[in-house]
């Protein structure tokens, strides 16, 4: 990930209609760390160390299922993707994937694990029956980048002056046009377009987990958003906003206010990226307003395989992972990014 600056932006919003904001996303770079626990060359003890970023992780996701299920789901199915990934030996220390078919069957096997997490919480609280969430993630060590997805969430890629759809709407709609029993330019205001055949959790037995492989280029712009996008905005629309707005703070909310003012009948969501060269000696870091808040979240062992159980981990060891929580904003509208901020490397 040397040379590579990639600078992301995120935008949430509830839109004009709704009551509550289910829609969740997150931007996450990845990077071996070590914590001092004793030492005599210099160090402060208890500090962290961490490298440069290895791989970053984005990923949106839309909830369903009443009041309380669908921004539970969606936040929960996020929070056990990441969960999972931290404790996979898969994606700790190694810089790019030496197998990519095996590599993509852990990635499918994690959103599985995701949908029966959903799945056994919402047994826990009659209120929660039927709780689920769409789920679009990508992993990208550069330059390689792993889509992996489930329902109308998307993921479009911008490379020059091309836009492309790289996910596939797990809905009715979708089956009627591959069927020929609907045309493609219908699909957007057709009721069937939000009947969903495909999502994590939900009441659903299993889930199905589309995995597209992709090698990003420099100059290249990934589009990340819930349905509440392309419910108001034509891809040739998204596509000209991608084009027309350099900064990525501008061309996320240029998008947002879009679909606002065709009404906002849905949640809105966006997670925009950028991947650019770098010609020096120094790397982006992350960056954001700290909200002084941190939990620590336990999961079950997460649902990978072989490679999730350390031999070198006690039997009872809990498996915990730190999150910094952000305290939504009156409107529900709420911005991540990478900050300009740059060290030396």
């Amino acid at each position: 990930m040397k040379d590579v600056c990639v600078s992301a932006q995120g935008v949430t919003h509830r839109g004009n209609v709704r009551e509550e904001n289910q829609d969740q996303y997150l931007i996450a770079e990845l990077a071996p760390s070590a914590k001092v626990l004793g030492n005599s060359v210099g160090l402060n003890n208890h500090s962290r160390l961490v490298s440069p970023p290895t791989s970053y992780l984005f990923v949106v996701a839309d909830g369903m299922g009443g009041h309380l299920g669908g921004r539970e789901a969606s936040t929960r199915a996020i929070q056990f993707f990441l969960s999972a990934i931290l404790h996979s030996p898969s994606f700790r220390l190694q810089p790019s994937p030496k197998e990519p078919l095996a590599f993509t069957d852990i990635l499918r096997t994690m959103l599985v694990g995701a949908h029966r997490e959903l799945v056994r919480f919402a047994l826990s609280d009659p209120d929660l029956k039927g709780m689920g969430t769409t789920l679009t993630a990508a992993y990208i060590v550069w330059p390689t980048m792993f889509v992996v997805h489930a329902g109308d969430t998307r993921c479009y890629l911008k490379r020059d002056e091309e836009l492309i759809l790289l996910t596939r709407d797990h809905t009715v709609a979708q089956q009627m046009i591959r069927a020929g029993r609907m045309d493609a330019a219908a699909q957007e205001r057709s009721p069937w377009s939000n009947v969903l055949v495909n999502a994590l959790g939900a009441g659903a037995e299993e889930v199905f987990a589309d995995i597209t492989t992709v090698d990003l280029q420099f100059g290249d712009r990934l589009l990340m958003c819930s349905d509440g996008i392309n419910k108001h905005a034509t891809d040739e629309q998204i596509k000209q906003m991608l084009i027309a707005s350099s900064p990525l703070e501008d061309c996320a909310n240029r998008l947002v206010e879009f679909a606002l003012s065709d009404g906002g009948t849905d949640n809105i969501t966006v997670l925009l990226s950028d991947f650019a060269s770098t010609d020096s000696n120094e790397v982006r870091v992350l960056g954001g307003i700290p909200s002084g808040e941190k939990v620590v979240i336990e999961f079950p062992e997460p649902y990978t395989d072989s490679d999730t159980n350390d031999a070198d981990t006690a039997a009872d060891e809990k498996k915990t992972a730190t999150f910094e929580l952000d305290t939504p904003s009156e409107d529900e509208k709420s911005t991540g990014d990478f900050l300009n901020e740059s060290v030396p490397h």
